[in-house]
Protein backbone atom coordinates (compact mmCIF):
# COMPACT_ATOMS: atom_id res chain seq x y z
CA UNK A 1 0.00 0.00 0.00
CA UNK A 2 1.15 3.29 -1.29
CA UNK A 3 1.67 6.25 1.51
CA UNK A 4 0.34 9.49 0.86
CA UNK A 5 2.64 11.86 0.51
CA UNK A 6 -0.07 15.00 0.17
CA UNK A 7 -0.03 14.93 3.95
CA UNK A 8 -2.04 17.83 5.49
CA UNK A 9 0.43 20.40 7.18
CA UNK A 10 0.15 20.34 11.48
CA UNK A 11 -1.63 23.22 12.49
CA UNK A 12 1.15 24.54 14.76
CA UNK A 13 2.96 24.79 11.49
CA UNK A 14 0.50 27.37 9.89
CA UNK A 15 1.16 31.27 10.88
CA UNK A 16 -1.82 33.08 11.97
CA UNK A 17 -2.14 35.80 10.03
CA UNK A 18 -5.04 38.11 9.36
CA UNK A 19 -5.54 37.50 5.30
CA UNK A 20 -5.98 33.48 6.55
CA UNK A 21 -9.00 34.59 9.46
CA UNK A 22 -10.66 36.51 6.74
CA UNK A 23 -10.19 33.71 4.03
CA UNK A 24 -11.68 31.41 6.25
CA UNK A 25 -14.74 33.37 7.80
CA UNK A 26 -15.28 34.66 4.07
CA UNK A 27 -15.64 31.22 2.83
CA UNK A 28 -17.96 31.08 5.76
CA UNK A 29 -15.57 27.75 7.76
CA UNK A 30 -15.73 30.13 10.88
CA UNK A 31 -18.36 32.60 11.71
CA UNK A 32 -18.45 36.11 12.91
CA UNK A 33 -17.70 35.37 16.58
CA UNK A 34 -14.64 33.06 16.03
CA UNK A 35 -13.02 35.38 13.15
CA UNK A 36 -13.12 38.38 16.26
CA UNK A 37 -11.65 36.41 18.86
CA UNK A 38 -8.73 35.42 16.35
CA UNK A 39 -8.05 38.89 15.64
CA UNK A 40 -8.33 40.04 19.09
CA UNK A 41 -5.48 37.67 20.14
CA UNK A 42 -3.48 38.60 16.85
CA UNK A 43 -3.96 41.70 16.81
CA UNK A 44 -4.27 42.61 20.26
CA UNK A 45 -4.71 46.63 21.58
CA UNK A 46 -1.49 47.37 23.15
CA UNK A 47 0.12 47.22 19.60
CA UNK A 48 -1.49 50.78 19.08
CA UNK A 49 1.15 51.89 21.77
CA UNK A 50 4.11 51.14 20.10
CA UNK A 51 2.60 52.50 16.41
CA UNK A 52 1.07 55.83 18.32
CA UNK A 53 4.85 56.42 19.89
CA UNK A 54 6.55 56.10 16.53
CA UNK A 55 3.84 58.65 15.23
CA UNK A 56 4.57 61.22 17.80
CA UNK A 57 8.23 60.91 17.78
CA UNK A 58 8.10 61.74 13.82
CA UNK A 59 5.86 64.54 14.59
CA UNK A 60 7.21 66.18 17.35
CA UNK A 61 10.72 65.74 14.67
CA UNK A 62 9.23 67.31 11.95
CA UNK A 63 7.81 70.03 14.28
CA UNK A 64 11.17 70.85 15.89
CA UNK A 65 12.46 71.32 12.11
CA UNK A 66 9.74 73.53 11.25
CA UNK A 67 10.48 75.82 14.60
CA UNK A 68 13.98 75.75 13.52
CA UNK A 69 13.93 77.18 9.82
CA UNK A 70 11.32 79.78 11.26
CA UNK A 71 13.46 80.97 14.06
CA UNK A 72 16.05 81.72 10.94
CA UNK A 73 13.61 82.71 8.75
CA UNK A 74 11.64 85.10 10.68
CA UNK A 75 14.73 86.51 12.37
CA UNK A 76 16.71 86.89 9.13
CA UNK A 77 17.33 90.51 9.07
CA UNK A 78 18.56 90.32 12.79
CA UNK A 79 20.52 87.60 12.92
CA UNK A 80 24.50 88.04 12.72
CA UNK A 81 26.35 86.58 9.40
CA UNK A 82 27.88 84.05 12.10
CA UNK A 83 25.04 83.05 13.93
CA UNK A 84 23.17 82.33 10.35
CA UNK A 85 25.60 80.01 9.34
CA UNK A 86 26.60 78.37 12.92
CA UNK A 87 23.13 77.60 13.61
CA UNK A 88 22.18 74.75 11.14
CA UNK A 89 25.84 73.66 11.51
CA UNK A 90 25.67 73.05 15.24
CA UNK A 91 22.05 71.64 14.58
CA UNK A 92 23.53 69.22 11.90
CA UNK A 93 26.43 67.68 14.31
CA UNK A 94 24.21 67.84 17.48
CA UNK A 95 22.07 65.74 15.53
CA UNK A 96 24.36 63.60 13.77
CA UNK A 97 25.98 62.70 17.38
CA UNK A 98 23.10 62.13 18.51
CA UNK A 99 22.21 59.66 16.48
CA UNK A 100 25.71 57.75 16.59
CA UNK A 101 24.91 57.86 20.60
CA UNK A 102 21.46 56.62 20.33
CA UNK A 103 22.70 53.80 17.67
CA UNK A 104 21.27 53.78 14.15
CA UNK A 105 19.25 50.89 15.06
CA UNK A 106 16.92 52.45 16.90
CA UNK A 107 13.90 54.54 15.44
CA UNK A 108 15.25 57.87 17.42
CA UNK A 109 18.70 57.38 15.99
CA UNK A 110 17.25 57.08 12.39
CA UNK A 111 15.08 60.05 12.95
CA UNK A 112 18.11 62.25 14.29
CA UNK A 113 20.20 61.26 11.07
CA UNK A 114 17.12 62.26 9.09
CA UNK A 115 17.11 65.47 10.81
CA UNK A 116 20.49 66.24 10.13
CA UNK A 117 20.36 65.31 6.41
CA UNK A 118 17.23 67.73 5.86
CA UNK A 119 19.26 70.38 7.74
CA UNK A 120 22.10 69.79 5.53
CA UNK A 121 19.62 71.39 2.87
CA UNK A 122 18.96 74.09 4.88
CA UNK A 123 22.52 75.15 5.93
CA UNK A 124 23.35 74.85 1.56
CA UNK A 125 20.20 77.37 1.68
CA UNK A 126 21.45 79.61 4.19
CA UNK A 127 25.34 79.53 2.05
CA UNK A 128 23.72 80.40 -1.01
CA UNK A 129 21.87 83.45 0.51
CA UNK A 130 24.56 85.02 2.87
CA UNK A 131 27.11 84.92 0.79
CA UNK A 132 24.90 85.74 -2.93
CA UNK A 133 26.55 82.78 -4.98
CA UNK A 134 24.52 82.82 -7.96
CA UNK A 135 24.18 79.45 -8.92
CA UNK A 136 21.40 77.69 -10.29
CA UNK A 137 18.89 76.29 -8.20
CA UNK A 138 20.10 72.59 -9.82
CA UNK A 139 23.00 73.37 -8.16
CA UNK A 140 21.43 73.44 -4.40
CA UNK A 141 19.78 70.35 -4.82
CA UNK A 142 22.75 68.11 -6.27
CA UNK A 143 25.38 68.98 -3.44
CA UNK A 144 22.58 68.48 -1.11
CA UNK A 145 21.88 65.15 -2.50
CA UNK A 146 25.39 63.96 -2.71
CA UNK A 147 26.64 65.38 0.58
CA UNK A 148 23.83 63.07 2.09
CA UNK A 149 23.85 60.39 -0.11
CA UNK A 150 26.35 58.04 2.47
CA UNK A 151 24.31 58.66 5.52
CA UNK A 152 21.36 57.18 3.25
CA UNK A 153 22.68 54.53 2.64
CA UNK A 154 24.43 53.35 6.03
CA UNK A 155 20.70 54.68 7.67
CA UNK A 156 18.94 52.12 6.51
CA UNK A 157 16.07 54.00 6.83
CA UNK A 158 13.03 54.15 4.03
CA UNK A 159 11.61 57.51 5.18
CA UNK A 160 15.03 58.66 4.52
CA UNK A 161 15.68 56.92 0.88
CA UNK A 162 12.64 58.70 0.18
CA UNK A 163 13.40 62.58 0.89
CA UNK A 164 16.80 61.89 -1.01
CA UNK A 165 14.59 60.56 -3.88
CA UNK A 166 12.10 64.00 -3.67
CA UNK A 167 15.98 65.60 -4.08
CA UNK A 168 17.36 63.97 -6.31
CA UNK A 169 14.11 64.40 -8.86
CA UNK A 170 13.68 67.95 -7.88
CA UNK A 171 17.64 68.50 -8.79
CA UNK A 172 17.35 66.56 -12.11
CA UNK A 173 14.58 68.20 -13.52
CA UNK A 174 16.03 71.46 -12.20
CA UNK A 175 19.30 70.30 -14.14
CA UNK A 176 17.13 69.74 -16.99
CA UNK A 177 15.64 73.31 -17.47
CA UNK A 178 18.36 75.82 -16.62
CA UNK A 179 21.74 73.49 -17.33
CA UNK A 180 20.68 71.47 -20.50
CA UNK A 181 18.04 74.28 -21.50
CA UNK A 182 16.12 71.74 -23.87
CA UNK A 183 14.67 73.26 -27.16
CA UNK A 184 10.84 73.01 -26.97
CA UNK A 185 10.60 69.92 -29.18
CA UNK A 186 12.67 67.99 -26.50
CA UNK A 187 11.76 69.90 -23.37
CA UNK A 188 9.06 67.28 -22.50
CA UNK A 189 11.86 63.96 -22.48
CA UNK A 190 12.09 65.08 -18.95
CA UNK A 191 8.97 62.96 -18.32
CA UNK A 192 10.55 59.21 -19.72
CA UNK A 193 13.54 60.39 -18.02
CA UNK A 194 12.28 60.68 -14.37
CA UNK A 195 9.85 57.57 -14.99
CA UNK A 196 12.92 55.72 -15.70
CA UNK A 197 15.06 57.27 -13.04
CA UNK A 198 11.87 56.63 -10.35
CA UNK A 199 11.39 53.21 -11.99
CA UNK A 200 15.17 52.24 -11.24
CA UNK A 201 14.75 52.65 -7.92
CA UNK A 202 11.36 50.99 -7.89
CA UNK A 203 13.01 48.02 -9.65
CA UNK A 204 15.66 47.42 -6.91
CA UNK A 205 13.44 48.49 -4.07
CA UNK A 206 11.76 45.03 -5.51
CA UNK A 207 15.06 43.30 -5.82
CA UNK A 208 16.52 43.82 -2.23
CA UNK A 209 12.87 43.27 -0.95
CA UNK A 210 12.78 39.76 -2.16
CA UNK A 211 16.43 39.27 -0.18
CA UNK A 212 14.63 39.59 2.93
CA UNK A 213 16.03 43.23 3.55
CA UNK A 214 13.35 43.74 6.12
CA UNK A 215 13.31 47.68 6.41
CA UNK A 216 12.63 47.43 2.32
CA UNK A 217 9.64 45.20 2.73
CA UNK A 218 7.14 47.57 4.46
CA UNK A 219 4.05 47.78 1.87
CA UNK A 220 4.06 51.33 1.68
CA UNK A 221 7.52 51.76 0.22
CA UNK A 222 6.55 50.02 -2.75
CA UNK A 223 3.85 52.40 -2.97
CA UNK A 224 5.52 54.86 -2.89
CA UNK A 225 8.04 54.68 -5.60
CA UNK A 226 4.87 53.59 -7.37
CA UNK A 227 3.22 56.79 -7.56
CA UNK A 228 5.81 59.29 -9.22
CA UNK A 229 5.96 56.88 -11.53
CA UNK A 230 2.15 56.92 -12.23
CA UNK A 231 2.33 60.43 -11.94
CA UNK A 232 4.68 61.20 -14.32
CA UNK A 233 3.20 58.53 -17.33
CA UNK A 234 -0.04 60.24 -16.54
CA UNK A 235 0.69 64.07 -17.19
CA UNK A 236 3.24 62.45 -20.65
CA UNK A 237 0.00 60.99 -22.20
CA UNK A 238 -2.61 64.07 -21.01
CA UNK A 239 0.60 66.31 -23.02
CA UNK A 240 -0.17 64.21 -26.01
CA UNK A 241 -3.73 63.62 -25.91
CA UNK A 242 -4.10 67.29 -26.06
CA UNK A 243 -2.71 68.39 -28.77
CA UNK A 244 -1.71 64.98 -31.05
CA UNK A 245 -1.68 66.60 -34.15
CA UNK A 246 0.81 69.47 -32.92
CA UNK A 247 2.90 67.24 -30.45
CA UNK A 248 6.40 66.77 -31.06
CA UNK A 249 9.08 64.30 -31.06
CA UNK A 250 9.41 64.12 -27.12
CA UNK A 251 5.84 64.81 -26.37
CA UNK A 252 5.36 61.35 -28.61
CA UNK A 253 8.34 59.89 -26.77
CA UNK A 254 6.48 60.76 -23.18
CA UNK A 255 2.70 59.12 -24.22
CA UNK A 256 4.62 56.14 -25.58
CA UNK A 257 7.03 55.47 -22.49
CA UNK A 258 3.96 56.38 -20.57
CA UNK A 259 1.98 53.35 -22.12
CA UNK A 260 5.22 51.22 -21.61
CA UNK A 261 4.63 51.96 -18.02
CA UNK A 262 1.03 51.20 -17.58
CA UNK A 263 1.55 47.82 -18.99
CA UNK A 264 4.70 47.30 -17.19
CA UNK A 265 3.07 48.05 -14.22
CA UNK A 266 -0.07 45.89 -14.65
CA UNK A 267 1.97 42.91 -15.91
CA UNK A 268 4.46 42.66 -12.69
CA UNK A 269 2.01 43.59 -10.22
CA UNK A 270 -1.00 41.55 -11.34
CA UNK A 271 0.99 38.46 -12.05
CA UNK A 272 4.49 38.56 -10.83
CA UNK A 273 3.86 40.37 -7.53
CA UNK A 274 0.01 40.93 -7.02
CA UNK A 275 -0.43 43.74 -5.12
CA UNK A 276 -4.14 45.50 -4.99
CA UNK A 277 -2.98 48.80 -4.03
CA UNK A 278 -0.11 49.33 -6.94
CA UNK A 279 -3.01 47.51 -9.44
CA UNK A 280 -5.78 50.03 -8.58
CA UNK A 281 -3.51 53.09 -8.65
CA UNK A 282 -2.10 51.98 -12.04
CA UNK A 283 -5.45 50.92 -13.36
CA UNK A 284 -7.06 54.51 -11.88
CA UNK A 285 -3.92 55.80 -14.05
CA UNK A 286 -5.69 54.33 -16.72
CA UNK A 287 -9.21 55.27 -16.78
CA UNK A 288 -8.21 58.81 -16.29
CA UNK A 289 -6.31 58.61 -19.73
CA UNK A 290 -9.26 57.01 -21.43
CA UNK A 291 -12.04 59.26 -19.80
CA UNK A 292 -9.68 62.37 -21.26
CA UNK A 293 -9.45 60.73 -24.52
CA UNK A 294 -12.70 60.08 -25.12
CA UNK A 295 -13.62 63.28 -23.60
CA UNK A 296 -11.30 65.09 -26.12
CA UNK A 297 -13.28 62.97 -29.07
CA UNK A 298 -16.84 64.01 -28.17
CA UNK A 299 -15.83 67.87 -27.55
CA UNK A 300 -14.54 67.80 -30.83
CA UNK A 301 -18.01 66.29 -32.39
CA UNK A 302 -20.43 68.16 -29.98
CA UNK A 303 -17.98 71.15 -29.10
CA UNK A 304 -20.94 73.61 -29.80
CA UNK A 305 -23.44 71.28 -27.50
CA UNK A 306 -22.19 71.23 -23.85
CA UNK A 307 -24.88 69.18 -22.79
CA UNK A 308 -25.11 66.48 -24.79
CA UNK A 309 -20.78 66.23 -24.23
CA UNK A 310 -21.15 66.07 -20.56
CA UNK A 311 -23.93 63.78 -20.80
CA UNK A 312 -22.33 61.10 -22.41
CA UNK A 313 -19.38 62.19 -20.80
CA UNK A 314 -21.05 60.92 -17.36
CA UNK A 315 -22.65 58.11 -18.47
CA UNK A 316 -19.09 56.60 -19.87
CA UNK A 317 -17.91 57.83 -16.39
CA UNK A 318 -20.46 55.75 -15.26
CA UNK A 319 -19.89 52.73 -17.13
CA UNK A 320 -15.72 52.61 -17.04
CA UNK A 321 -15.57 52.64 -13.57
CA UNK A 322 -18.56 50.29 -12.93
CA UNK A 323 -16.41 47.57 -15.06
CA UNK A 324 -13.50 48.68 -13.44
CA UNK A 325 -14.62 48.46 -10.09
CA UNK A 326 -15.67 44.77 -11.05
CA UNK A 327 -12.82 43.61 -12.27
CA UNK A 328 -10.63 44.95 -9.73
CA UNK A 329 -13.33 42.81 -7.17
CA UNK A 330 -12.56 39.80 -9.84
CA UNK A 331 -8.71 40.13 -9.44
CA UNK A 332 -8.88 40.47 -5.79
CA UNK A 333 -10.84 36.50 -5.40
CA UNK A 334 -8.51 35.54 -7.72
CA UNK A 335 -5.05 36.95 -6.20
CA UNK A 336 -6.37 36.16 -2.43
CA UNK A 337 -6.51 38.58 0.34
CA UNK A 338 -2.86 38.64 1.60
CA UNK A 339 -2.12 40.83 -1.28
CA UNK A 340 -5.26 43.04 -1.21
Amino acid sequence: MTADTDEAPALDSIPAERWLIDRLFAEGIIPAAARQEALRHILPPRRWGPWTARLLLAVGTALILAGLFCLVAFNWAALPIAIKLALPQVAIAGCFVAALWLGLRQLSGKLLLLSASVLAGAQLAVFGQVYQTGADAYGLFMAWALLILPWVVVAELAALWIVWLVVANVSVDLFWRQAVLPGPDMSALIYPGLMLFNGAFLAAREHLASRDVDWLRERWTRIVLVLPVLGLALVAAIRFIEAPQTATVSVRAGAAAAIVVHILLYAVYRYRLPDMWVLGATILSACIIVEWTVFKAVDAVFGDAEAITYFLMGCFTLAVFAATTVGLRSIAKEIGAEHA
